[in-house]
């Protein structure tokens, strides 16, 4: 049925009653005007945008611009919707919507269409007719799936059942379901059975579990709506047992208690072992104690241990459940011991710390207790400094640091701090002779020339207040950053221009009087340009990386070979602009294979300009629903030179996406000297170039390009829209698609040889333009076309010396004699 159309259809008159016998005829497949109305034989306009804005159950809404009579103008008599199950044909579908009162063309129209099936895929189409019987257009196809709001509420996944539990299952009733549906248990190992074959379909249903249950696997339920047969399947998996398991996490052997603590006592469980549990303490497998004659089967207890005997790792606890005969788990052995501090081992008698050094505190040995320690640096039994508070572990990271007087012995004492028991170090000493360390260094992993890197340190009273300041290259050359530097200890030195490449360095930092110095760690100062090589032997081995660690204006280049696999596609740049270009400056030689990936590169607020050059980009297929291209500007310049696109597709399953080897919106690209061969955008892409598109006000400048076997199923070789257009000493030749796309707001076309391309070459915007400024329409005579050698033979006449232009038109130039 259909319902919920957003206006009432008025009183008939005599046009309406026309309008219906139209109708009537367009439903029977009649012609497209009606006798006796041969005076106007324009159609309404087709309608293009119809889509469906809502789906539910059991019904969807579609919306439409309304068309007009006459094409665009006036308003038609009437529209049809049709809907087709599973597949569309205009003749054979269901006609669920007529209106015999358009309203305004260009307004927007809708249409709820009800009465369909859950959970099932139609296809809707709408028509015109005006007054004469005149047919517009069929409409876009729309596809649609309805939604099922059948669903299992409970069980949930990882609900747990005992054997012989009650087990509720629960369902929302819809209002287009049946009376009955039918339940089935199942579980992943194979075992299925009908709970009820057909049960009243209210929503609610209990079963119980039975003895000879198969309790394998974990369990679903199933549910079927008898008179639809739609089926919903409860969300993840609930498990019925007949288990009952208890087992101890309790202690590992030789575990240590304090007598004076309470600490947890802990066990495994289920939902099928209900029965208290009775704790006891064994000591060598004999029971001296009952911790709890029928504590809760909670799988956790806490047992203030008590003043018992220290016999070693002697004991254990043993947990039984009371109402389970042979029910029983044990923990491992543990021992009962009295507070204690394991003996300080570092520092050790006798030694000498120097102020500034990094020394570990350590405590060696197995703590008798869990519990925390308070680390302090005594001198004369007074606590002069303050290391570490409510510590757990045996260790700690001390920066010596000198307290009280200098020259009399320290120790370091560790205080247990539930239990007041301490260890002591013996004596040892503290030097303040000059001693200087790095602490911090404000980079990580890489730096580039012009960043403000931030080096600290730490230095001895003996060292003076001044230093100087180096950068040591990876020869370990130190050129001079700062000197006589009044330390606050920390220094901000600006990045030098180092060689070409990665440049592994070292910030040093020098006591200016003593010469004592210390240095920083390891980092690299990456200067422009850098070698990104496959073989390992550049800067970097992925592109990726080299672009990761690159300022703004670099160039990197590529060594000759093939760059493939992740990170050499797929590259986003955000605002950074760089060049990216072949070391050799020959396309042939380094390929960059884009196989398995989305695109080469995307260019996003890149203003200042990205260039790429002397590459070959091949093997790229692309798949979405959004855009789809080898290189990609959005709100950026871009500049492509000497480079070549071969075997590239792009593809969309649906939508309106677009596709090109060259993608630009809102940017301005400019295109030199490349070749554009094997180039197919497929599927849905719509309005799409094969080669280059541009969209939003692009500006773009094709300068000597090659365009050959480029298909583009909706599109143009080159497809620029609301922006300019200038194509000088191009080549269009031998495409299965028209060679440019609708005009763009500005179009300038000279010295281009246009021909032997399907669906036109000097039509629409360039049909002024052939045999004005150099262009024609000739076979360019390549020097092998079927070899793909598209090198022009001595006597084309895309040659200067023939066309009278600048130079040679296309990318390649003369490679060979003529036949």
């Amino acid at each position: 049925m259909v319902g919920g159309h957003r206006r009432g259809v008025q009183a008939l008159n005599r046009a309406s009653l026309t309008a219906m016998l139209a109708v009537a005829l367009l439903g029977a497949g009649c012609g497209r005007e009606l006798p006796g109305q041969a005076n106007d034989s324009t159609p309404p306009a087709t309608t293009y945008d119809l889509t469906v804005t809502t789906i539910n159950d059991v019904d969807v809404t579609l919306a439409w611009t309304v068309p007009g009579d006459d094409d665009y103008r006036g308003a038609a008599a009437a529209y049809e919707i049709r809907r087709g199950d599973g597949s569309f044909s205009w003749r054979t579908a269901t006609v669920v919507g007529q209106d015999l009162n358009p309203g305004v063309p260009g307004s927007r129209d809708s249409l709820v269409v009800g009465g369909l099936r859950p959970n099932t895929r139609y296809y809707f189409a709408a028509r015109a007719h005006d007054a004469n019987g005149n047919l517009s257009g069929v409409s876009n196809v729309v596809e649609c799936r309805t939604t099922t709001s059948l669903a299992v509420k409970s069980p949930a996944d990882g609900d747990a059942f005992c054997l012989g539990d009650s087990i509720v299952v629960q369902w929302p009733v819809l209002s287009w379901m049946g009376r009955h549906v039918e339940i089935v248990l199942s579980n992943y190992y194979g075992y299925s059975t009908v709970l009820a074959d057909s049960t009243e379909n209210d929503g609610h249903f209990v079963f119980h579990d039975i003895a000879d249950r198969n309790h394998a696997g974990g369990y679903v339920i199933g549910l079927m709506d008898l008179d639809s047969g739609l089926r919903a399947t409860s969300n993840g998996h609930f498990s019925i047992s007949s288990d009952v398991q208890l087992a101890a996490a309790g202690y590992a052997s030789s575990r240590s208690v304090c007598r004076d603590a309470t600490i947890p006592v802990t066990w495994t469980t289920n939902a099928c072992t209900r029965s208290p549990v009775r704790i006891e303490l064994l000591a060598e497998r004999v029971v001296v104690a009952v911790l709890a004659e029928a504590a809760p089967n909670t799988g956790t207890f806490s047992w203030a241990v008590g003043d018992f005997p220290d016999i070693g790792a002697a004991y254990q606890l043993r947990i039984t459940a009371v109402e389970i005969p042979g029910l029983v788990t044990e923990t491992r052995e543990l021992s009962i011991s009295s507070p204690a501090v394991p003996p300080v081992s570092v520092p050790a008698t006798g030694d000498t710390l120097n102020v500034g050094d990094e020394q570990f505190v350590a405590w060696s040995g197995a703590p008798a207790c869990d519990q925390q320690y308070l680390v302090q640096v005594m001198q004369d039994g007074v606590a002069c400094a303050e290391l570490a508070a409510g510590i757990w572990g045996t260790e700690i990271l001390w920066v010596v640091e000198g307290c009280g007087d200098m020259a009399r012995p320290y120790v370091i004492r560790v205080t247990g701090s539930a239990s007041g028991a301490i260890s002591e170090s013996g004596p040892f000493h503290i030097s303040d002779a000059c001693r200087m360390r790095v602490t911090n260094l404000s980079v990580a992993g890489t730096a580039i020339p012009g960043q403000q890197v931030t080096v600290a340190w730490t230095s001895a009273n003996a060292c003076g207040n001044r230093v100087d300041i180096d950068l040591l290259d990876g020869e370990g050359s130190a050129i001079p950053m700062a000197r006589d530097v009044a330390t606050p200890n920390s220094y901000t030195l600006t990045m030098p221009e180092l060689q070409p490449g990665f440049n592994p360095c070292r910030i040093r930092v020098r006591a200016t009087v003593s010469g004592v110095y210390a240095d920083s760690p390891e980092f690299g100062l990456v200067c422009s340009p850098v070698l990104v090589s496959p073989d390992g032997s550049g800067d970097f081995f992925r592109l990726s990386d080299a672009i990761a660690v690159s300022g703004n204006g670099f160039v990197i280049e590529l060594a000759d070979g093939t760059h493939a696999g992740p990170g050499s596609c797929d590259i986003a740049l955000d605002g950074k602009n760089l060049a990216i270009r072949s070391r050799s400056g020959d396309p042939e030689r380094c390929i960059v294979d884009c196989a398995g990936a989305n695109g080469f590169l995307t260019a996003t607020n890149c203003a200042d300009g990205v260039v790429i050059s002397g590459l070959t980009i091949r093997e790229l297929a692309a798949n979405s629903t959004t855009s789809v291209s080898a290189v990609k500007a959005v709100n950026s310049r871009v500049e492509v030179s000497n480079c070549r696109f071969r075997t590239l597709r792009f593809t969309s399953p649906s939508g309106y996406a677009a596709g090109a080897a060259i993608l630009a919106f809102a940017s301005e690209a400019t295109i030199r000297d490349c070749l554009f061969h094997d180039v197919v955008s497929e599927g849905t892409i719509s309005s799409a170039g094969g080669a280059i598109a541009a969209r939003e006000h692009s500006d773009v400048s094709i300068v000597g390009c090659t365009f050959v076997g480029i298909r583009a199923a909706n599109g143009s070789v080159v497809d620029v829209q609301t922006g300019s257009l200038s194509l000088e000493r191009c080549i269009i030749f031998g495409n299965a698609t028209r060679a440019v796309g609708p005009a763009a707001t500005t179009l300038g076309v000279a010295c281009c040889d246009i021909y032997a391309n399907a669906n036109g070459d000097w039509t629409g915007p360039l049909a002024s333009l052939l045999g004005e400024a150099g262009n024609i329409a000739v076979n360019p005579e390549f020097c092998d076309f079927n070899a793909a050698d598209f090198r022009l033979q001595e006597g084309s006449p895309c040659r200067a010396a023939a066309s009278g232009c600048a130079g040679d038109m296309g990318a390649l130039g003369v490679g060979c004699a003529g036949r």
